[in-house]
């Protein structure tokens, strides 16, 4: 009996040490192998279809927010000024002007509010500023009235106006508008048919070009 066991236990030894040895040359015959042809193929497939969908989305999504920011900093500044105007019964005036003082008609320069006592369109010393926004950002084109937007005492406004903002690359589905009544109301374009295309208040679709 003595003898059996311990033929039995070699056994069992010898057994469990070729298991072993066997599962450490898979495992190194397994990490020389590499990636085969096919895999490489697929990999490379993979990411070529994930760049396709992903990054013209997020791409479309970073412009959206892009051109959507400028509009809402541009809304704020004309409401605040037709407040201003309700409250301090003067008339103020909103106006792009890349030296913060003489009006211009490039709306892609920096605005500005002020009251413009002697309606010459200039921001005279005694005519502090009021409020300003930033340059507009090199991809955003914008375009606006001629003359700066101006505000009485009421709120309502001198003429309507309209300042639209797109993207450098004239698609029509990123492109964003603001309004300005002659009660001075200021609203935004909206998409009211859902076709991805935002329009006028009467309903026309707005183009950049």
């Amino acid at each position: 009996m003595h003898y059996y066991y311990t033929v039995n236990t070699q056994f069992k030894v010898i057994t469990v040490l070729n298991y072993q040895t066997f599962i450490t040359q898979q495992a190194t015959a397994s990490s020389q192998r590499g990636l085969t042809l096919l895999e490489m193929m697929m990999g490379v497939s993979i990411i070529g279809l994930t760049m396709t969908f992903v990054v013209p989305s997020a791409h479309s999504i970073f412009t959206q927010n892009r051109i959507i920011s400028e509009i809402n900093r541009t809304s704020s500044l004309l409401q605040y000024a037709r407040l201003h105007a309700l409250e301090s019964k003067q008339t103020i005036s909103v106006c792009p002007a890349s030296n913060f003082s003489t009006c211009s008609n490039d709306w892609s320069a920096s605005k500005i509010v002020f009251a413009d006592i002697n309606d010459n369109n200039i921001r005279e010393s005694n005519e502090p500023l009021l409020l300003s926004s930033e340059v507009s950002e090199l991809q955003n084109v914008v375009s606006g009235p001629e003359n700066a937007i101006r505000f009485f005492f009421n709120g309502s406004s001198a003429t309507p106006s309209t300042i639209q903002i797109c993207d450098a690359n004239e698609a029509a589905q990123f492109s964003r508008a603001l309004f300005v009544s002659l009660q001075g109301r200021v609203t935004m374009s909206k998409d009211s048919n859902g076709d991805g295309i935002y329009e006028t208040n009467s309903g026309t679709a707005l183009t950049c070009e």
